[in-house]
């Protein structure tokens, strides 16, 4: 079977049985966000819940006394059932797969900034303010920083990307000048 079906799968059960309160949907999503962030920045966790020398009980068990007091039992509880069910490698996927469902049940929309500096917390304001009445949605905004583009800025959303960085620029004007 398809990991990418498997992966929804779990992430649609879990939003299935929290989707009658908010509050608590709310909570399972800045959980799932949390978990994310964690497998992102530590090799080390990814490796532990990955390795199969590791006994499923010690997983919970660490898992637990780790992430216990900060976690809602419902997440919790879905970690226990990705490691009952060994798809310890699908939990990335699926906690994606979460926020992704989320984002649409709230109308929420992602949006990716990437300029050569860091941005201002008032430019953030002002993008997101300005983001939030074009679309006539929540905005979730993230800046990146990636000095190689020079100047300007790269702007994601909805899967498309404008750049109108000077490094894009430059490549289009390369390219173009390829043609003759």
């Amino acid at each position: 079977m398809n990991a990418g079906l498997i992966s929804v799968r779990y992430a649609k059960a879990l939003f299935g049985a929290c989707k009658k309160d908010d509050e608590m949907m709310a909570t399972i999503h800045d959980d799932c966000r949390f978990l994310l962030d964690s497998l992102r920045e530590s090799d080390e966790l990814v490796h532990f819940m990955s390795s199969p020398i590791v006994k499923p009980g010690a997983k919970k068990q660490i898992l637990n006394n780790t992430f216990g007091k900060r976690l809602h039992k419902y997440s919790l509880r879905f970690l226990e059932l990705i490691i009952d069910n060994n798809r310890e490698p699908l939990l990335t996927n699926a906690l994606i797969d979460f926020i992704d469902l989320y984002r649409a049940y709230k109308s929420i929309r992602s949006v990716t900034i990437i300029t050569a500096v860091e941005v201002s917390a008032e430019f953030r304001k002002e993008v997101r303010e300005f983001l939030e009445e074009s679309y006539k949605s929540s905005i979730e905004l993230e800046c990146k920083v990636n000095p190689d583009i020079v100047g300007g800025m790269i702007f994601i959303s909805d899967g498309k990307q404008i750049d109108s960085s000077i490094s894009g620029q430059l490549r289009a004007l390369k390219k173009e000048m390829m043609i003759y």
